[in-house]
């Protein structure tokens, strides 16, 4: 793993440092002042003032930058209409450090980086007033009001005069319905081409294989359900896009289980990692167990339908359509759970997501990327079934009934409404829930908890909304 160029890293990977650091920045401007060992102060401070420089600027093009970093709209709204109010006279040096006594327990080093609110001093602030008033009259052409007009004005200007650069993408999916739904629909009605994308898809077994390609760059967006989003929270992906609420995980019994109980000592077939994992958890929890109670087989995805159905297995836990293949190719079979039955208490996500590097260095296109699903999503969701359900079908090369029959394994959401969950605190919700289930699932630790935004970039999906 590479080291950056000055000083030792301060997470576990650039991704996680870098969250960690916009994590930090956010509770500065949010409170002012922060207490954290003197490493992470040091390398805080310019993050710090390059954003709040920004803040000064206050045009969009400025702000649109500091929402790449800070993700809470409402610290954004402070950092541009108090902190930047309070260090206009100020030329730079807007926080200080100020080292404290080392941190109890192993003496690292502690300090407090704060932001510098007194005001400049009245000497300097005549001097700088007198200079910025020799500039002005000098200035003969223009007014000094159109003048700051113009270059307010400049980066909209700029952004709207140059060319969009048609970009290749290479697109992970897993061969399901609710995998394929919007971005077979965005390819097949030219959402993708009025974004000057191109998008050519490769099949995957599951979501943790999709985030392991997109860490070594051979894709560039991929899908998840609901399991893969612990890797999300650890720091591995970002949230770009919120596709479905699913429905299409269960837990299925053979001949001789037929009851959840009936799931002590027996074999059962999972994929570790994936939202079969959550759901036959649940399924256990709900009648006192835990999977020390069963002789859990971790195996392939594509590998399940074939154990369930010889018989190698007695039970499985496994997603749609292979929920499907099994219970109509397989007689005395039982659905003990699926996604609702722990709607209660519960929810299943289904997300695009993209590597933290590649959204710092394109994040205009992961717009362009996301406006064309949601496009997609509108139309899709607008009774359109039986044509996506074709789409679906060419592309895995599968029978139009099977995929037809899956138009139920989910909540099928809009562009429109995922940006209006996002404005009204909805989405937010679903994921922080999310992460507690994790959490009681064991699939995540206390020490990965963080903020939704941390893993789930909202600002994107706003932007991308706006269509």
């Amino acid at each position: 793993m590479p080291t950056p160029k000055k000083g030792p890293r301060l997470a576990s990977s650039p991704a996680h440092e870098r969250l960690m650091l916009a994590n930090m920045a956010t509770s500065l401007f949010q409170h002012g002042r922060i207490t954290t060992t003197l490493p992470k102060a040091k390398r805080l401070r310019p993050l710090a003032e390059r954003l709040i420089t920004f803040a000064k600027r206050g045009d969009l093009h400025s702000r649109r930058r500091v929402m790449r970093v800070i993700r809470n709209k409402s610290v954004v709204h402070v950092l541009f209409t108090q902190i930047a109010e309070q260090m206009e006279q100020r030329e730079g040096g807007y926080t200080r450090i100020v080292k404290i006594a080392p941190r109890k327990g192993d003496s690292t080093p502690a300090a407090i980086i704060e932001l510098v609110t007194e005001p400049v001093s009245p000497k300097k602030a005549v001097v700088k007033e007198a200079e910025a008033a020799t500039k002005v009259a000098a200035a003969t052409e223009a007014p000094v009001e159109e003048t700051a007009a113009a270059e307010a004005e400049a980066p909209a200007e700029e952004a709207a005069e140059a060319p969009v650069e048609t970009v290749s993408l290479n697109v992970g999916y897993m061969p399901n319905y609710g995998s394929l739904w919007s971005v077979v629909t965005a390819i097949d009605k030219g959402y993708f081409a009025e974004e000057n994308l191109e998008v050519t898809l490769t099949e995957f077994g599951d979501g943790p294989t999709i985030i392991s390609a997109m860490e070594s760059g051979s894709v560039n967006f991929g899908y998840i359900g609901q399991g893969a989003h612990k890797l999300c929270v650890q720091g591995n992906a970002t949230i770009i896009a919120l596709s479905h609420i699913s429905n299409g995980d269960a837990v299925i019994g053979g001949p001789e289980v037929a009851t959840i109980a009936d799931l002590k000592g027996k074999t059962v077939a999972y994929s570790s990692g994936t939202s079969s994992e959550d759901i036959l958890k649940n399924t256990l929890a709900s009648a006192g167990m835990t999977m020390d109670d069963i002789t859990a087989m971790d195996m392939d995805a594509s590998a399940i339908v074939t154990a369930m159905i010889s018989g190698g297995v007695d039970a499985c836990a496994t997603w749609s359509p292979n929920t499907l293949a099994i219970l109509e190719q397989m007689e005395n079979t039982t659905k003990l759970s699926d996604n609702m039955t722990f709607a209660d208490t519960t929810i299943s996500l289904a997300s695009w997501i993209a590597t933290p590097k590649y959204l710092e260095e394109n994040r205009d296109v992961a717009v362009r990327f996301v406006r064309a699903l949601f496009k997609a999503m509108d139309y899709a969701a607008d009774g359109n079934y039986e044509e996506i359900a074709q789409l679906v079908a060419d592309q895995t090369k599968t029978d139009y009934d099977s995929v037809y029959s899956q138009r139920g394994d989910a909540n099928w959401l809009t562009g429109k409404a995922v940006a209006e969950g996002i404005a009204d605190g909805t989405v937010e919700g679903y994921y922080s829930l999310q992460q507690q289930n994790l959490l009681a699932s064991e699939a995540i630790t206390q020490d990965d908890v963080c903020p939704v935004s941390d893993y789930v970039d909202l600002a994107l999906m706003t932007e991308a909304g706006n269509y």
